[in-house]
């Protein structure tokens, strides 16, 4: 039997070189913030406000490269702009075309718009571990917060949604746990796994 817990990479997929580029040179021009993780680390071209506060939420220490252009040219998992809300929900669609069906756009946060590979989905990883484990997609549970958990409850045998998830995530949801801060994901797994009363 494979050993799935040595700490190997099992499913990783970059954003396309020709994609990173475009997009580098979109926020450029337009003056946004981006940022990228490479080899797990995360890399800005510039330290502002937008960046330690996203260093802070995530404790996640960062790097400054202001030659951003040779980050680009190597391999990422994530690129992710910060701005405002609605401005990224504008943003989306613009970026949707410029960047084409190589690329999955979706917002993490209200204020992060994350571009990947196109298979870089949670419901992708999902799927291929279902496949590893040798487990029917009816067998799997999703529990998640956020719209770029959507993919994954889409898939998953029974999707649950936080009880501070977003509205939209709740609608699509099979159902729908406590909040983070009351044991939501442990409430799931005892009413659907453990089956306790």
């Amino acid at each position: 039997m494979k050993n799935l817990m040595d700490g190997h990479v099992l499913y990783e997929r970059y954003v396309p070189k020709d994609a990173a580029h475009k997009l580098f040179e979109y926020c450029i021009e337009h003056d946004l913030h981006l940022q990228v993780y490479i080899d797990d680390k995360l890399y800005a071209r510039e330290e502002n406000q937008k960046l330690k506060d996203y260093s802070e939420l995530n404790r996640t220490p960062y790097y400054i490269e202001p030659d951003f252009e040779k980050l680009i040219a190597q391999k990422t998992p994530k690129m992710l702009i910060i701005d405002d809300p609605d401005y990224l929900d504008q943003l989306g669609p613009i970026l949707r075309e410029l960047l084409g069906d190589q690329v999955h756009i979706t917002k993490s946060k209200p204020q992060f718009l994350e571009i990947m590979h196109h298979e870089g989905t949670k419901g992708h990883a999902l799927t291929f571990l279902a496949k590893e484990f040798d487990c029917d997609m009816s067998q799997t549970i999703a529990i998640g917060d956020s719209w770029n958990d959507h993919e994954m409850l889409e898939a998953a045998g029974l999707g649950v949604a936080m009880g501070n998830a977003i509205q939209a995530l709740k609608d699509i949801a099979d159902y729908v746990t406590l909040s983070n801060n009351d044991d939501g994901v442990k409430a799931a797994i005892e009413k659907f796994v453990l089956q306790a009363e």
